[in-house]
């Protein structure tokens, strides 16, 4: 699939563990200034006082949100309902809702924050038995907002 470039709006499809069915998150492109800042503010190193150890922080779930939500431009539509009533994006949509950032980012955070850390994930070298078409399975299940922790374990 070719890259989009210019001001487009992206799709990315992100597993939903309270429904365990998946949801499309629309969002823009971050700027190159995005990028940086995120990366900046992913991981921060510290030295403490006159000692040599080094403190790491990592970025926390609220300030992935924060970010994460500036990007966001849309949801799918009929996923979310409040009370009877659909919570919608679109104006002019039938329940279409001012508001519906601060909704989702209230009942739905963990969504926004996979769409951030998707988002801003980076670029990497793509492994040898992937090919250019359609990536490994492991590939696809990350571009659905799955993320695979296995090689973070000991």
């Amino acid at each position: 699939m070719p890259r989009k470039i210019g001001n487009v709006t992206n799709e990315l499809k992100v597993f939903d563990p309270q429904t365990g069915e998946t949801v499309s998150l629309f969002y823009r492109k971050p700027s190159n200034k995005e990028k940086a800042s995120w990366q900046a503010k992913a991981v921060k190193m510290f030295n403490t006082g006159g000692s040599r150890k080094t403190r790491f922080e990592v970025m926390g779930f609220e300030e992935k949100m924060e970010i994460g939500l500036t990007l966001l431009v849309g949801i799918q539509e009929g996923y979310f309902i409040r009370g009877e009533m659909p919570v919608s994006s679109t104006p002019g949509a039938k329940g279409y809702c001012t508001d519906w950032k601060e909704i989702i980012a209230e009942e739905a955070g963990e969504l926004i924050v996979s769409m951030a850390d998707h988002v801003f994930g980076g670029a990497r070298i793509a492994d040898e038995d992937e090919d250019q078409k359609g990536g490994t399975e492991q590939t696809k299940n990350s571009q659905e907002g799955s993320i695979d922790i296995s090689a973070l374990k000991e």
